[in-house]
């Protein structure tokens, strides 16, 4: 029996993962998790990879640092684009469950 997964398509699939220091938020870092060679990834298996990175992979590669919340990632998304930040819309005050 093999133990390989079926292949979905011609593609490999990669999540940048956003964090912040857990002492000077002014230091924030992304890190790029692979997800795999040809397997489309679902809600919940990027959720799983990221819980695996954050207990795992994390505190190795990564000391001192944290997942961003919702309204960090915002800030971070506002300082990438535009240079600073701005009031926090309602949509990135907490994250939203997954799609089931």
């Amino acid at each position: 029996m093999s133990s390989l997964s079926p292949v979905h398509g011609p593609a490999q699939f990669d999540i940048v993962v956003h964090l912040i220091h857990t002492e000077d938020d002014d230091k924030r870092a992304e890190v790029t998790i692979g997800m795999g060679v040809g397997k489309y990834p679902t809600q919940q298996d990027i959720a799983d990879r990221i819980a695996k990175f954050e207990a795992e992979e994390m505190p190795k590669v990564s000391p001192g640092y944290r997942l961003q919340t919702a309204p960090e990632l915002f800030d971070t998304i506002c300082l990438e684009k535009a240079g600073g930040t701005f009031t926090t819309p309602a949509v990135f005050r907490q994250w939203a469950p997954l799609d089931r």
